[in-house]
């Protein structure tokens, strides 16, 4: 395989990577993982940093019934 295309696909791997993991680190938090996974994807490593410092939901008043 040529250094190239193996470069190509490491940092491809990586940033799908980084975005499902910013849509799994919000939706455990209560959020949505695909407006999330969006941030992510657009934002790189600071959506990541954002889902990680936004304070989780708490349930509200419907979900509770």
């Amino acid at each position: 395989m040529d250094s190239a295309l193996f470069a190509l696909l490491l940092v491809f791997a990586a940033y799908a990577g980084l975005t499902l993991g910013t849509g799994y680190l919000a939706e455990r938090k209560g959020r949505s993982f695909a407006a999330w996974a969006a941030l992510g994807f657009f934002l790189g490593i600071f959506g990541l940093l954002l889902a990680a410092i936004v304070p989780a939901r708490r349930p509200s008043h419907e979900d509770l019934t």
